[in-house]
């Protein structure tokens, strides 16, 4: 009886084996379907990483685009042109290449736009080619259109980087005007002045008795000063407005005064 015994237990035993070696197998494939497969962990995990690398370069190349812009700006108060920003992306070191027509070979030659709507270009640090329209907005990346939007979005760094560049563009711009180059002087109420270059307004405007004062630039006021106070006489402000050629400057306001100066600039 016990030697039967024996062998039974064995039989179960093996039986045993054989289950746990099945479902070992199958739990190994699920899991290396669930792992491998296409829509498996490491894919969704690579196609993350993609989508992030993706919106990583957008950032970098629409950032790019908009210190272009506010460089362009902050030196002539315009926007600078397709052939403009090829030109400043050519003379860029991120840059791997750009091009009239999607490349994807190293070549940062400077190129002729000319009517072409549109250029591509590809920074060194990311693997996706863009496509910028005339309207300097990121038309493409790898050939696939990009969603029309207004909206830019750049992270904090990023943002606080363009308000300082913002800032200094501001601050230094009035190293540029030439105090040698007095274009005309401005202290009449209602006075008016057709830019002939670029220029700026130097000097102080006064209020008194309740009433304003406003400078203006094609008949928009870019300084104003309103004297809240009926009867005080110590409402006062520096201003500097810059103007462009052909701008017509204006002292609006009869109650106001002037002392202004438009200077060129260098």
């Amino acid at each position: 009886m016990t030697k039967l015994r024996l062998k039974k237990n064995k039989g179960m035993t093996l039986i045993s084996l054989v289950v746990t070696i099945i479902i070992l197998i199958i739990l190994a494939a699920v899991t290396i379907r669930l792992v491998l497969g296409d829509n498996g962990i490491i894919n969704k995990a690579q196609t993350a990483a993609d989508e992030t690398t993706k919106e990583a370069a957008t950032e970098a190349m629409n950032f790019k685009i908009t210190s272009a812009q506010i460089e362009t700006y902050g030196k002539e108060q315009r926007m600078p042109t397709l052939q403009e920003l090829a030109d400043d992306f050519c003379e860029d070191e991120d840059f791997e290449y750009v091009e009239l027509a999607t490349k994807k070979t190293a070549s940062l030659s400077k190129i002729e736009v000319g009517e072409n709507e549109s250029i591509f270009t590809k920074l060194k640090e990311y693997p996706y080619e863009f496509e910028i329209n005339s309207s300097l907005q990121l038309a493409s990346i790898d050939g696939i259109q990009v969603a029309t939007s207004d909206t830019i979005t750049i992270d904090r760094e990023e943002y606080e980087n363009l308000l300082q560049r913002i800032q200094n563009l501001e601050e230094n711009s009035i190293k540029y005007i030439d105090y040698n180059n007095l274009l005309a002087t401005m202290t009449t109420k209602g006075a008016s002045y057709t830019a002939t270059e670029n220029c700026a307004i130097v000097g102080v405007i006064r209020v008194n008795d309740g009433y304003g004062a406003n400078v203006c630039v094609n008949g928009k006021a870019l300084a104003s000063l309103y004297d809240k106070n009926s009867g005080s006489n110590e409402g006062a402000i520096n201003i500097v407005v810059y103007a462009k050629k052909g701008d017509v400057i204006t002292t609006r306001d009869t109650h106001g005064v002037y002392d202004l100066s438009v200077y060129g600039l260098q």
